[in-house]
């Protein structure tokens, strides 16, 4: 199975980028022979507070099973382990937090809870291989796309 890992899902807010859209997602995936993907609300990783995309996140995600949500986080707002919560809820494979976008402190500390991410992770019912044999494995004709995909 071919798993991208890192697609999104919405504009980009400061250019018209195509393909965005979870059908033009979809026939992206068939034309490079993804399987299925991790997706993130990318208009909602510019936002103040990213929650407000995870809504519409999960509710794409639940009408496509080819899509795996990956709800964003932002951990220095108040209520942040509630996106926890509602991913682990809705069978989020990992959630995501950029500090530089969302103007995180360079000194701020957070312990996510490890109840919370060893659900999550015990979710991906296949395990991923490690990046050191990822990235030792020649790479043949058939896996030199430029997708961001892991072999399970």
């Amino acid at each position: 199975m071919r798993i991208d890992v890192n697609a999104f899902l919405g504009a980009y807010p400061w250019r018209r980028v195509p393909g965005t859209s979870p059908s033009a997602v979809l026939a992206a995936m068939d034309r490079v022979g993804i399987d299925q993907a991790w997706v993130t609300h990318l208009p909602g990783l510019f936002w103040r507070d990213p929650v407000e995309g995870n809504g519409w996140l999960l509710e794409a995600a639940s009408r496509e099973p080819r899509f795996r949500p990956v709800p964003a986080v932002h951990p220095e707002l108040a209520g942040w382990e509630s996106v926890l919560s509602a991913a682990r809820a809705a069978g989020a494979p990992a959630v995501r937090c950029d500090p530089t976008f969302f103007g995180i402190s360079p000194g701020f500390e957070v312990s996510l809870p490890i109840v919370a991410v060893s659900t999550l992770a015990s979710q991906t019912r296949e395990p991923i291989e490690s990046r050191q044999s990822m990235t030792s494995r020649p790479r043949s004709a058939s896996n030199r796309d430029h997708s961001a995909s892991v072999t399970c």
